[in-house]
Protein backbone atom coordinates (compact mmCIF):
# COMPACT_ATOMS: atom_id res chain seq x y z
CA UNK A 1 0.00 0.00 0.00
CA UNK A 2 2.52 2.45 0.68
CA UNK A 3 4.33 2.28 -2.67
CA UNK A 4 1.35 3.21 -4.41
CA UNK A 5 0.97 5.92 -1.55
CA UNK A 6 4.47 7.02 -2.17
CA UNK A 7 3.78 7.19 -6.11
CA UNK A 8 2.80 10.61 -7.39
CA UNK A 9 1.57 9.42 -10.29
CA UNK A 10 -1.55 8.50 -8.14
CA UNK A 11 -2.02 11.12 -5.51
CA UNK A 12 -5.76 11.95 -6.74
CA UNK A 13 -6.69 8.63 -6.36
CA UNK A 14 -9.03 7.88 -3.51
CA UNK A 15 -8.17 5.71 -0.65
CA UNK A 16 -10.41 2.95 -2.09
CA UNK A 17 -8.85 2.77 -5.32
CA UNK A 18 -5.42 2.76 -4.14
CA UNK A 19 -6.31 -0.41 -1.95
CA UNK A 20 -7.33 -2.07 -4.59
CA UNK A 21 -4.63 -1.39 -6.64
CA UNK A 22 -2.67 -2.38 -3.81
CA UNK A 23 -4.53 -6.00 -3.80
CA UNK A 24 -4.01 -6.06 -7.15
CA UNK A 25 0.56 -5.65 -6.80
CA UNK A 26 2.28 -9.21 -7.56
CA UNK A 27 5.44 -9.93 -5.99
CA UNK A 28 8.25 -10.83 -8.50
CA UNK A 29 11.95 -11.61 -7.80
CA UNK A 30 15.04 -10.75 -10.52
CA UNK A 31 18.83 -11.49 -10.61
CA UNK A 32 21.57 -9.37 -11.26
CA UNK A 33 21.49 -8.49 -14.95
CA UNK A 34 17.92 -9.24 -15.73
CA UNK A 35 16.37 -7.35 -18.50
CA UNK A 36 12.70 -6.36 -16.76
CA UNK A 37 11.52 -4.03 -19.67
CA UNK A 38 12.77 -3.83 -23.17
CA UNK A 39 13.02 -0.70 -25.11
CA UNK A 40 10.52 -1.17 -27.86
CA UNK A 41 8.58 -3.84 -26.81
CA UNK A 42 4.87 -2.78 -25.24
CA UNK A 43 4.03 -2.25 -21.96
CA UNK A 44 1.45 -3.97 -20.29
CA UNK A 45 2.55 -3.06 -16.69
CA UNK A 46 4.30 -1.01 -14.30
CA UNK A 47 6.44 -1.88 -11.60
CA UNK A 48 7.81 -0.75 -7.87
CA UNK A 49 11.13 -1.28 -6.34
CA UNK A 50 10.75 -3.30 -2.95
CA UNK A 51 14.48 -4.32 -2.60
CA UNK A 52 17.56 -4.03 -4.81
CA UNK A 53 18.54 -1.74 -8.06
CA UNK A 54 17.75 -1.03 -11.22
CA UNK A 55 19.07 0.94 -14.10
CA UNK A 56 17.51 2.80 -17.39
CA UNK A 57 19.23 1.93 -20.41
CA UNK A 58 19.37 3.10 -23.79
CA UNK A 59 19.97 2.48 -27.09
CA UNK A 60 23.59 1.67 -27.49
CA UNK A 61 24.31 0.17 -23.83
CA UNK A 62 23.91 3.91 -22.42
CA UNK A 63 23.10 4.05 -18.69
CA UNK A 64 20.89 6.89 -18.40
CA UNK A 65 19.48 6.81 -14.48
CA UNK A 66 19.63 4.35 -11.32
CA UNK A 67 16.53 3.50 -9.57
CA UNK A 68 16.42 2.43 -6.22
CA UNK A 69 14.05 1.19 -3.00
CA UNK A 70 10.81 2.96 -3.69
CA UNK A 71 11.15 3.86 -7.51
CA UNK A 72 8.68 3.07 -9.89
CA UNK A 73 8.55 2.71 -13.57
CA UNK A 74 6.32 1.35 -16.52
CA UNK A 75 3.33 4.17 -15.38
CA UNK A 76 2.61 5.01 -19.01
CA UNK A 77 2.13 1.74 -19.81
CA UNK A 78 -1.00 1.90 -17.95
CA UNK A 79 -2.18 4.99 -19.94
CA UNK A 80 -1.14 4.53 -23.33
CA UNK A 81 -0.55 1.87 -26.07
CA UNK A 82 3.31 2.91 -26.38
CA UNK A 83 6.27 1.18 -26.96
CA UNK A 84 8.69 1.00 -23.97
CA UNK A 85 11.38 4.07 -24.24
CA UNK A 86 13.82 2.42 -22.24
CA UNK A 87 15.27 -0.57 -20.91
CA UNK A 88 15.25 -1.49 -17.42
CA UNK A 89 18.12 -4.20 -16.27
CA UNK A 90 18.31 -4.93 -12.59
CA UNK A 91 21.92 -3.75 -11.26
CA UNK A 92 21.54 -6.10 -8.02
CA UNK A 93 19.15 -8.77 -7.40
CA UNK A 94 15.73 -7.12 -6.75
CA UNK A 95 12.05 -8.12 -5.35
CA UNK A 96 9.38 -5.60 -7.27
CA UNK A 97 5.97 -5.44 -7.53
CA UNK A 98 4.11 -5.56 -10.30
CA UNK A 99 1.04 -3.91 -11.46
CA UNK A 100 -0.66 -5.58 -15.15
CA UNK A 101 -2.51 -2.99 -17.20
CA UNK A 102 -5.53 -5.47 -17.36
CA UNK A 103 -5.52 -5.13 -13.59
CA UNK A 104 -5.75 -1.70 -13.49
CA UNK A 105 -8.09 -1.37 -16.56
CA UNK A 106 -10.88 -3.07 -14.89
CA UNK A 107 -10.64 -1.42 -11.84
CA UNK A 108 -10.88 2.25 -13.32
CA UNK A 109 -13.97 0.61 -15.26
CA UNK A 110 -15.21 0.82 -11.64
CA UNK A 111 -14.15 4.54 -11.48
CA UNK A 112 -14.84 6.70 -14.43
CA UNK A 113 -14.78 10.14 -13.31
CA UNK A 114 -11.00 8.63 -11.90
CA UNK A 115 -10.48 6.91 -15.31
CA UNK A 116 -10.68 10.72 -17.05
CA UNK A 117 -7.96 11.78 -14.20
CA UNK A 118 -5.60 9.78 -16.31
CA UNK A 119 -6.74 10.10 -19.51
CA UNK A 120 -5.62 13.88 -18.57
CA UNK A 121 -2.64 12.92 -17.36
CA UNK A 122 -2.20 10.79 -20.32
CA UNK A 123 -2.92 14.11 -22.41
CA UNK A 124 -0.37 16.29 -20.56
CA UNK A 125 2.58 13.55 -20.88
CA UNK A 126 1.86 13.52 -24.71
CA UNK A 127 1.88 17.22 -24.86
CA UNK A 128 5.70 17.50 -22.74
CA UNK A 129 6.80 14.64 -25.62
CA UNK A 130 5.41 17.11 -28.65
CA UNK A 131 1.98 15.92 -29.36
CA UNK A 132 -0.74 18.42 -29.72
CA UNK A 133 -4.03 15.88 -30.59
CA UNK A 134 -4.47 13.99 -27.16
CA UNK A 135 -6.40 11.42 -29.03
CA UNK A 136 -4.10 10.75 -31.25
CA UNK A 137 -1.17 10.57 -28.63
CA UNK A 138 -3.15 8.06 -26.96
CA UNK A 139 -4.16 6.13 -30.66
CA UNK A 140 -0.35 6.87 -32.33
CA UNK A 141 0.54 3.30 -32.29
CA UNK A 142 -3.21 1.95 -33.32
CA UNK A 143 -4.47 3.92 -36.33
CA UNK A 144 -6.82 1.04 -37.53
CA UNK A 145 -8.76 1.66 -34.64
CA UNK A 146 -9.52 5.48 -35.94
CA UNK A 147 -9.75 4.13 -39.79
CA UNK A 148 -11.75 0.89 -39.02
CA UNK A 149 -15.74 1.29 -39.90
CA UNK A 150 -16.90 -0.01 -37.24
CA UNK A 151 -15.69 2.79 -35.28
CA UNK A 152 -15.16 5.69 -37.72
CA UNK A 153 -18.28 7.47 -35.88
CA UNK A 154 -17.79 6.52 -32.42
CA UNK A 155 -17.09 9.59 -30.05
CA UNK A 156 -13.63 10.03 -28.49
CA UNK A 157 -14.57 8.61 -24.74
CA UNK A 158 -15.56 5.40 -26.94
CA UNK A 159 -12.41 5.16 -28.92
CA UNK A 160 -10.45 5.41 -25.65
CA UNK A 161 -12.64 3.20 -24.48
CA UNK A 162 -11.69 1.07 -27.11
CA UNK A 163 -7.48 1.73 -26.92
CA UNK A 164 -7.71 0.70 -22.96
CA UNK A 165 -9.43 -2.57 -23.84
CA UNK A 166 -6.87 -3.73 -26.63
CA UNK A 167 -3.60 -6.44 -26.21
CA UNK A 168 -1.34 -6.95 -28.23
CA UNK A 169 -1.22 -10.24 -30.10
CA UNK A 170 1.56 -11.80 -32.17
CA UNK A 171 0.88 -14.60 -34.47
CA UNK A 172 3.78 -16.61 -36.52
CA UNK A 173 3.87 -16.50 -40.42
CA UNK A 174 1.06 -19.24 -41.53
CA UNK A 175 -0.51 -19.41 -37.89
CA UNK A 176 -4.43 -18.79 -38.23
CA UNK A 177 -5.86 -15.68 -36.89
CA UNK A 178 -9.55 -16.70 -37.35
CA UNK A 179 -11.29 -20.01 -38.58
CA UNK A 180 -14.69 -20.44 -40.13
CA UNK A 181 -17.12 -22.20 -37.60
CA UNK A 182 -15.14 -20.43 -34.60
CA UNK A 183 -17.24 -18.65 -31.94
CA UNK A 184 -16.45 -15.04 -31.91
CA UNK A 185 -15.32 -13.54 -29.40
CA UNK A 186 -12.87 -10.80 -30.36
Amino acid sequence: LRFIKQCPFFDFCADEIVKALAMGLRAQMFSLGDVIVQCGDMGQEMYFIVRGECEVVLEGNKVVANLSRGSYFGEIALLLAERRTASIRTKKDCELLKLQKEDFEELLNLFPKTRELFYQIAQQRSKQRGVEDPEDALLAELPLVKRCPLFQHCEAEVARAIVFSLRPVEFAKGDAVLSAGDAAHE
